[in-house]
């Protein structure tokens, strides 16, 4: 588990607790989750930043880092020498997304900078057996977890998508958001 003591101290009471301190924590989460305000429980902002980071390691991060910085999907960058000895090759390789048989149900927020447009598409196209792909606009990262409205928007429609037979074809006429 990741202990981060610069975010254990951002999201303490004396820093969060209120006021311009409060502000800088919004704007800490805003930055790096991107918090919208009209749909996250605002006073909840200090305790889910309480808890950021823990459940991975610093290794996810310098691996997310990696991958962000070669443009590439790839597995954890040793270095050349290291890399040999894991991998059998000099660089990291890519997964090979493509490959995946399992049927694949893909959604995104329109603004979410951690998993922007851009990045989701080049996924997107990879993908060989989507079933369904829906964005959801004006979604960020943080609305997927803490959006006061995805219980009703999101959660319980991939329920009913999960107890569906994926199997039994496209699910194009699955009918999740009333899309206008």
């Amino acid at each position: 588990m990741m202990t981060n003591e610069f975010v254990t101290m951002l999201t303490d009471k004396e820093v969060c607790g209120g006021g311009f301190s409060e502000k800088l924590c919004y704007d800490f989460g805003e930055e790096l989750f991107g918090f919208d305000s009209a749909n996250i429980n605002m006073s909840r902002v200090p305790v889910i930043l309480s808890h950021w980071g823990s459940g991975t390691s610093f290794k996810n991060f310098v691996h997310f880092g990696q991958m962000v910085l070669s443009k590439k999907c790839t597995q954890f960058d040793y270095g050349f020498f290291e890399n040999f000895e894991v991998y059998d090759q000099l660089e990291p390789p890519e997964y090979q997304v493509e490959n995946m048989q399992t049927p694949t149900v893909l959604f995104s927020g329109s603004n979410d900078k951690l998993a922007d447009p851009i990045d989701v598409k080049l996924l997107k196209d990879r993908l060989t057996n989507m079933r369904y792909f829906k964005e959801i606009k004006g979604w960020n990262h943080a609305d997927f977890l803490f959006g006061n409205d995805a219980p009703e928007l999101l959660y319980s429609k991939m329920l009913n998508m999960m107890e569906a037979d994926l199997t039994l074809g496209d699910l194009a006429d699955f009918r999740l958001f009333d899309d206008k």
